[in-house]
């Protein structure tokens, strides 16, 4: 497992190679991303922590059951789990592009 700071740096790199994603995503631009290092959702395992990037978090855990990765978001002074999709489930909101496996801190854990 790759330390927290070599998958910021993974991230920075993915992040500074490619346009942002159009929305909806396209077949092309998801075959790019993994050519970059996104990880494609049949390499997740269930109720492990990922790095990456979404707009509210930078970790999430993988839930297999439910296809999603779950963050803790804070809004308002009130932090609570969101569900957000991976990018092959484009759903033309907010998707979590995950770059590696991680540990979380604790205010990341999902509760």
């Amino acid at each position: 497992m790759n330390t927290r700071q070599e998958l910021e740096h993974k991230l920075m790199s993915f992040l500074s190679q490619g346009k942002p994603f159009s929305n909806p995503l396209t077949r092309e631009e998801l075959d790019r991303a993994y050519s970059l290092g996104m990880l494609k959702k049949s390499d997740l395992e269930d109720g492990k922590y990922y790095y990456g990037q979404c707009r509210n978090a930078s970790v999430a855990q993988w839930n297999a059951t439910k296809q999603q990765f779950t963050y803790m978001r804070t809004k308002f002074r009130s932090t609570f789990p969101e569900d957000i999709n991976h990018p092959e489930d484009d759903d033309r909101h907010d998707l979590f592009i995950p770059i590696g496996e991680c540990f979380p801190s604790q205010k990341e854990e999902v509760i």
